[in-house]
């Protein structure tokens, strides 16, 4: 989350950077440690989330949706006399979806909170723990992630060109990367001098994308994984890659769908997989195969 705040409002990585969440304000120590941040110049950002202060967004109009936002930062700028905030930013988490439903997982885990708090913990990396946790769930949704994803993500990168907002960015584990990359035709990742990386499109590669809307790739550092002493997984950047709304729309909707209809495949596939359902229903209406002739061929 720090790195993905100092990219989006430009600080360096070596400012010093007070990050807080918005709920611990009400505490006199967290004041006086934003007091005197501003007052010796350096930055301070407010975070706002579902859990942490409530989220924040836009509000509809006739001519445009209700958003919520799923982190917002807020630049402070001073407090005396009176609080004076900057620029915000947005900042959207998006996970993996899977086919199923969480409420039978759920339901295993709170009654074994409610009946061994005391041993709930061990219970998580046992065996049986760790099947609860995944009761009834299927497999990842892959196609799902990605239509629940693209529109919001498009609009949020347009309102984040505002002069107002610093930026926005999407943070998404690496399997969710993954599966976007067949709905943006499997784009080019160009590698930059600074170790972050450009959504290329088109064959003008020196060409950066407008505006600061950034996608953060995370994964998880299993190196120092243990299942006996419980520390979890370390969460570490996979790719920092800078795009721009116009550049997602062009990659998803015309790029894509024009490279899979290019050999014409994927339509004939329709009719192939329509026929052979019917053959089940209805199988009078197809002949069986026949032997071959003497030439080689098969008759339908």
């Amino acid at each position: 989350m720090r790195q993905a705040a100092r990219r989006l409002f430009g600080y360096s990585e070596s400012a010093a950077l007070h990050f807080i969440a918005a709920p611990t304000l009400s505490d006199s120590e967290t004041r006086a440690v934003v007091r005197d941040a501003v007052e010796r110049g350096e930055y301070v950002l407010i975070y706002f989330q579902e859990k942490l202060g409530g989220e924040l967004g836009i509000s509809k109009t006739s001519v445009s949706p209700e958003f919520s936002f799923d982190w917002t930062l807020v630049e402070v700028l001073g407090v005396d006399p009176e609080l004076s905030l900057g620029r915000f930013g947005i900042l959207e988490l998006q996970t993996m979806d899977f086919h199923g439903s969480y409420k039978h997982a759920v339901n295993l885990i709170r009654a074994e909170l409610s009946s061994n708090p005391d041993e709930f913990h061990h219970f998580l990396s046992t065996t049986e723990g760790r099947s609860s946790l995944s009761e009834k769930m299927e497999t990842p949704n892959l196609s799902n992630v990605f239509k629940r994803t693209f529109y919001q993500m498009v609009y949020k990168f347009q309102l984040a060109g505002h002069s107002n907002c610093a930026g926005g960015g999407f943070a998404v584990p690496r399997s969710v990367w993954t599966s976007w990359a067949r709905h943006l035709a499997n784009p080019r990742l160009l590698e930059q001098a600074d170790g972050t990386f450009v959504l290329s499109h088109g064959e003008d590669n020196d060409a950066l994308p407008e505006g600061n809307s950034w996608i953060f790739v995370f994964e998880l550092d299993k190196s120092n994984y243990s299942r006996d002493n419980g520390t979890p997984n370390a969460i570490k950047p996979w790719r920092v890659i800078k795009t721009d709304a116009e550049t997602l729309i062009q990659m998803a909707l015309r790029d894509s769908p024009a490279q899979a209809l290019a050999d014409g495949s994927p339509i004939f596939s329709v009719t192939e997989r329509a026929r052979q359902k019917i053959r089940r229903l209805w199988p009078d209406v197809f002949p069986g195969r026949r032997r071959r002739t003497q030439e080689g061929q098969t008759l339908f």
